[in-house]
């Protein structure tokens, strides 16, 4: 989850006329969560990392804190399995974007899975190249997805608030 936060904010509302102030930085701070939005929902969906099914961008959402005027753009979701055994986008998410070490537990046995040549299915049978193979571990490397949405689009954030105060309060 990806959090973006209005620095000095309340100092400004006091300042100036509060009711115009706070709707101007609400407004911006949600053409900006949309901005990191969008971005990061393209970047999910084939920019960054390989579509397959869709359901990570789909699942990007933005969720702004008017109160503590906050933003928090990722995706929702528990970080563990649901109870038919797919795991949960929100971890899926952050395992790519983070990276991850999955070892066996206990540590000291193997992690099994079939392999198949790229392109190919994985088919009853094991037909087509397709074997078993044991490892201690597997590392799924870094792909940040989510906070290149954020730094791609930090000038145009910074453009979106000043455009906004520049328009919505008085000189």
């Amino acid at each position: 989850m990806l959090n973006v936060k209005v620095l000095g904010g309340k100092e400004l509302i006091a300042a100036l006329d509060p009711a115009r102030a706070y709707d101007v930085l609400v407004k911006s701070l949600r053409t900006a969560a949309t901005l990191v939005m969008r971005a990061a929902k393209t970047n999910a969906g084939g920019k960054v990392l390989k579509r397959r099914s869709g359901n990570l961008a789909s699942s990007v959402t933005q969720l702004v804190d008017e109160h503590n005027l906050t933003a928090h753009i990722g995706v929702p979701g528990k970080g563990g399995y649901t109870p038919g055994g797919q795991a949960d986008v929100g971890l899926y998410g952050l395992v790519n974007e983070e990276g991850a070490v999955i070892r066996p537990l206990p540590p000291n046995k193997w992690l099994k899975f079939i392999w198949a040549p790229r392109g190919q299915r994985v088919t009853k049978g094991g037909k087509g190249g397709q074997h078993w193979v044991s490892v201690r571990k597997v590392v799924i490397p870094k792909r940040p997805w989510l906070r290149p949405a954020y730094e791609d689009n930090a000038a145009r954030i910074v453009e979106t608030f000043r455009a906004g105060l520049e328009r919505g309060l008085p000189r």
